[in-house]
């Protein structure tokens, strides 16, 4: 005897334990059969053909149980079994091809969905994976993902910190099709040009009886580059509302265009409410060429 504890390596799912899943480390899964039919195609196809009937030896995968068990519980969802806590984009897409191996399809969805929920990860509230990794997430949904779901993340790739769009790399498993990246790019300007055409357009100021515009020079060039990083409401809120003078006169810079800027704020709104028109995604959808490795 020891006093040394052994963990178990054993893992018990809900229902009818008629099926024994061996890891590659060792960890052994009781799972049912019947879940698993409806759970995966792969598992429907193989019990189909007669292989692994109850009592014999455990079907062993290439998987370890730390990817293996999060599948299961996704697969096992409607069961009583919670929704595993994913704390990185690598493990969403580790798991997603997991999924894809074993057709689990609504396993899929729901790692899909996940995309867009703020997640609890060791007690702290952690923002969606499609706002810190929006270019890998719509790739992914442009595999499998419906019309409004790639909308939304076109949406948030159009208006992401440049920092997290030069964060993603192809080292998390997901790779996008140039004409997409290129798609992305334009409407990301077009936001761009939409908004320094109004700044453009409001009212400069008088000094020794001409035309001197407070809005050129220093001021103007870094609401551009706070728009070009970001062309968002919260952005460019952040910037005009801080009291800047004017170089030539000596008046502060934004009071005199409140209008102009509770407008602009106005449209802003509108478009990030109801989301940038998208009228080429079905186009895209025909000829992408997104893929998972």
């Amino acid at each position: 005897m020891t006093d040394e504890v052994v963990e178990s390596r054993d893992v018990y799912f809900p229902g009818i334990q008629d099926f024994q899943l061996h890891s590659a480390d060792d960890y052994t899964f009781h799972l049912s059969r019947q879940v698993l039919i409806h759970a995966s195609g792969f598992f429907a196809d193989m019990f189909a053909m007669g292989a692994s009937n109850p009592g014999s030896q455990p079907v062993t995968t290439a998987e370890r149980h730390t990817i293996l068990n999060p599948v299961l519980c996704l697969a096992y969802a409607g069961h009583g079994v919670s929704t595993p806590s994913i704390s990185s984009f690598t493990t969403l897409t580790t798991l997603y091809r997991v999924a894809e191996k074993y057709e689990m399809h609504a396993v899929l969805q729901s790692l899909l969905s996940i995309l867009f929920h703020t997640r609890t990860v060791d007690g702290h509230c952690v923002i969606p994976f499609v706002k810190t990794h929006p270019i890998p997430s719509l790739a992914l949904l442009m595999l499998n993902g419906n019309r409004l779901g790639i909308q939304a993340a076109m949406q948030e790739c159009i208006l992401a910190d440049n920092k997290v769009a030069a964060s993603e790399t192809d080292a998390i498993g997901v790779q996008i099709d140039v004409q997409m990246v290129c798609y992305i790019h334009s409407q990301r300007q077009d936001r761009i040009q939409f908004i320094m055409t109004r700044i453009e357009t409001w009212p400069g100021c008088r000094v020794n009886g001409s035309v001197a515009d407070c809005l050129r020079g220093p001021w103007h060039m870094a609401v551009r580059k706070v728009v070009e990083n970001n062309p968002t409401l919260v952005a460019l809120s952040k910037h005009l509302y801080e009291k800047q003078a004017c170089p030539s006169c000596g008046q502060d810079v934004t009071s005199p265009c409140q209008y102009n800027i509770n407008s602009l704020f106005g449209e802003l709104q509108n478009l990030e409410d109801l989301a940038i028109p998208l009228p080429s995604v079905c186009d895209l959808l025909t000829v992408h060429n997104v893929s998972i490795y």
